[in-house]
């Protein structure tokens, strides 16, 4: 037995046929007995791939918010544990001549050379956080690429030492 398999197939409609004509046809497709497993229309394909896009994007919005919000709650409570932790170093210094805006910068270089090492070594799971993210969402519709800006990756910094300066 020599049977043709099709995996896909396109039609072309003369002339300019309605929406509503384009669905008589699939439909007509889809019941002929020529082993036509399924049949969508243009516009149907693009209303589930606009579907997919739209929760992929509320998705990664979702990540973004609980990310910031997590590196918010974090950099408080490092904050806070940092300065009850070193109230006798800062009384140390406060004893040893040293002023308090020099202590507070001090302290302030320290969060923020913690705050860059930590947001580098974070980033370095970003591709793969990216491709774990589109890889649920993986059909035979859409195919996406694995690409993260490098201006991302500098706006995550700035944004989490920023965060950093205004908790601290």
């Amino acid at each position: 037995l020599h049977e043709k398999y099709i995996t896909s197939g396109y039609f072309n409609l003369l002339g300019d046929p309605t929406e509503k004509e384009i669905e008589e046809v699939v439909d007509y497709i889809k019941h002929l007995d020529i082993g036509v497993a399924t049949c969508i229309s243009l516009t149907q394909t693009k209303n589930k791939i606009h579907d997919l896009v739209s929760s992929v994007k509320l998705m990664t919005m979702a990540v973004k918010v609980f990310a910031i919000l997590l590196a918010v709650v974090c950099l408080i409570n490092l904050a806070l544990l940092n300065f009850k932790e070193r109230t006798r170093e800062i009384a140390t210094m406060k004893v040893l001549g040293f002023s308090l805006p020099e202590i507070a910068r001090s302290l302030i270089y320290e969060v923020l050379i913690l705050t860059v090492v930590g947001s580098c070594l974070g980033l370095c799971i970003g591709y793969p956080l990216l491709y774990l993210i589109l890889s649920i969402n993986q059909n035979n519709y859409v195919s996406f690429l694995y690409y993260i800006a490098p201006g991302s990756y500098i706006l995550g910094v700035v944004l989490a030492v920023v965060t950093s300066l205004v908790v601290n």
